[in-house]
């Protein structure tokens, strides 16, 4: 069985994809031969792509200083317990 929403092959039971998680149909059962259906593939967004690159954008201005910092001042990340 396939997957309406993502097109992972699954088994012939299961009630969720083990993909995606949706919800799987079962097929109606027909005195009709059935044809073989290729999965399709969900178009790439580049959404991904685009969330990576801003990740390290963040990595550069926020994580990279504070990382150098706290190499030039081991101190400063310590901090005291009364």
């Amino acid at each position: 069985m396939y997957c309406a929403n993502c097109g992972a092959k699954n088994q012939a039971n299961a009630t969720f994809c083990a993909n995606c998680g949706a919800k799987l149909v079962k097929p109606a059962q027909s005195s009709q031969p059935t044809q073989q259906v290729q999965p399709v593939k969900p178009a790439k967004t580049g959404k991904r792509r685009a969330d990576l690159k801003q990740v390290r954008k963040w990595e550069k201005q926020i994580v990279q200083p504070l990382q150098e910092y706290y190499k030039a001042n081991p101190d400063q990340g310590k901090q005291r317990r009364r």
